[in-house]
C-alpha cells in the first residue's frame, strides 16, 4: 500500500526541529542558512547531552523547505531534523 504525500499548501510557515550538542553553534548554524529570511528561533529540549531548537520559517514551495533543511542537515553541528 503506497504512503500519500501529505497536501501542503504552500508558501506557509514551517517548524524544523533542530537537534545538536551546541546551542549556539546550532543558532549560528541556522543564521548561516535563512540569513536575511524572516524567521523565528525558539528553544526545545534538553536532554543529556543533546538540545534541540525550533525554527520557523516561511517557506515559498517544496523546493524552498528541502532545500533549507538540507543545507541545515549538511551543518556539522546539526545532528538531525525532525
Amino acid at each position: 500500500m503506497a504512503q500519500e504525500r501529505p497536501d501542503i499548501e504552500y508558501p506557509c510557515n514551517w517548524e524544523f526541529r533542530i537537534i545538536g550538542a551546541d546551542e549556539a553553534g546550532l543558532r549560528e548554524a541556522i543564521a548561516g542558512v535563512v540569513g536575511n529570511q524572516n524567521h523565528e528561533i525558539s528553544p526545545g529540549h534538553t536532554k543529556g547531552a543533546w538540545i534541540s531548537i525550533h525554527l520557523d520559517l516561511w517557506v515559498l514551495d517544496e523546493e524552498h523547505r528541502n532545500t533549507v533543511y538540507r543545507m541545515l542537515l549538511k551543518h556539522p553541528l546539526v545532528k538531525m531534523i525532525l
